[in-house]
Formats: structure tokens, sequence, C-alpha cells
């Protein structure tokens, strides 16, 4: 008795089943310090320098809450915005490099909007408390 024969069709497969049956290149993230960093990754970053910690949690980067301690969190600053990227690289699995590098700027780019609105607001509160003081003075 002959086997039964395969109907071959061209449908495609179902999302899910192709989804599942996808293979994935590894781009070497995510596998800690046997990570292979790749051109683009390493560099200075504004994200992890301003954030720190709140940038930490995401990027699987622990070491960002030595930025909590007192004295030690301003040199941690500098640490994280020279090591951070590399160190968001090793600990967590990125789908690509420019995946990666979308993402890290989005960190840096609300940095330092973060930083610019910080030093305004600090320039308004100077300035008010200043007049204030000057029209006491002066018994307005």
């Amino acid at each position: 008795m002959d086997a039964p024969s395969v109907k071959q069709t061209s449908e495609p497969l179902p999302p899910l089943v192709a989804q599942l049956l996808k293979t994935e290149t590894d781009n070497g993230s995510g596998h800690g310090k046997e990570s292979v960093v790749p051109p683009g990754v390493a560099g200075w970053g504004w994200g992890p320098f301003f954030w720190n910690f709140i940038w930490a949690i995401p990027n699987n980067v622990p070491l960002g809450f030595l930025t909590l301690i007192p004295y030690v969190g301003f040199v941690m600053m500098f640490v994280l915005g020279k090591n951070g990227r590399v160190w968001a690289w090793q600990n967590r699995k990125w789908q690509s490099v420019e995946e990666f590098n979308k993402s890290q700027k989005m960190w840096s780019v609300t940095g330092i909007i973060y930083f610019v609105v910080t030093i305004l607001i600090s320039i308004w509160v100077f300035k008010t408390i200043a007049s204030y003081y000057n029209n006491a003075f002066l018994g307005f």
C-alpha cells in the first residue's frame, strides 16, 4: 500500500506559527560580560548621566542605584555616563543596534530637556525670592 501523498500549498503560514518557527540571530546583547559590544554602542550617554537610577531600571543596570548614596551618587553619574550604554547592551536583550540606539537617544533627549527645564525653574525661583527680599527691604 502506498503512503498518502502530502499536498503542498503556497498559502502563507498563520502569523503565530510563522513567529514560532522563526529563528532569531543572536546580536550579542543580554549576555552579561560575555556580550559582544558592536560598533555604535559604546560612548557617552546623557540618558544614564541625567536619569541615572531611573534609567537603570528598564536597562537592567543595578549599579545605577549607587547614585542614591550621598557623595557616591555624584561620582556614579559620571561612571554611568561613560559606561552606561555598554552595561545596558550587556545586561538587556535588544533586537538590534538600531533599536538600542533609538532607545538611548530617547533617554538622552529627555535627560537634556529635564536638565534645561530644571535650570530655568531654578532661575525663576531665585529671581522670585530675590525680588521678594528686595521689595521687603525697600518697604513695599
